[in-house]
């Protein structure tokens, strides 16, 4: 009972309820990638920032034909990046050759990595042989709050 007439009482001074931790679906929807954003290595492209309190648990990422040629080039990492320390997720992904979906690598150990005020991003890693203006979203599961310890 207090506890509830707790947040009642904080929740009326704020201009949004409190969220309550636990598991959250996101979705960046579809962000427009134009060619000046492929056409040069490291070229970079945010796609999604990631609130205070926030761990990774699992996404998907998906692109159109963003490289029209008949031997398309075009690869990017999915990393996030805090200006010191570079966390890759998926690497040198080649979806935006074709148009596809991926999903992290096997080997990167993702459930509960803490990402909170960092943005999920694209790294050109090879440029596109023809570059097309095209699209990518990310759809995936956070955890929000504090982490449960058993």
């Amino acid at each position: 009972m207090f506890l509830r007439e707790a947040l009642k009482l904080q929740n009326a001074k704020m201009a949004a309820p409190l969220r309550q931790a636990g598991l959250y679906l996101f979705d960046s929807g579809a962000v427009a990638i134009a060619t000046t954003n492929i056409d040069d290595v490291n070229d970079e492209v945010r796609l999604v920032k990631f609130p205070d309190q926030c761990r990774l648990i699992d996404f998907q990422v998906t692109a159109t034909d963003m490289d029209t040629n008949a031997t398309p080039t075009l690869a990017f990492d999915i990393r996030t990046d805090d200006g010191s320390t570079e966390v890759l997720y998926i690497s040198a992904t080649t979806i935006g050759q074709a148009g596809g979906t991926d999903e992290v690598d096997l080997a990167v150990n993702l459930i509960g990595t803490d990402v909170s005020n960092l943005y999920l991003s694209t790294k050109v890693t090879t440029v596109s042989a023809t570059g097309a203006a095209g699209t990518i979203r990310v759809k995936g599961l956070v955890w929000l709050g504090n982490r449960i310890a058993l």
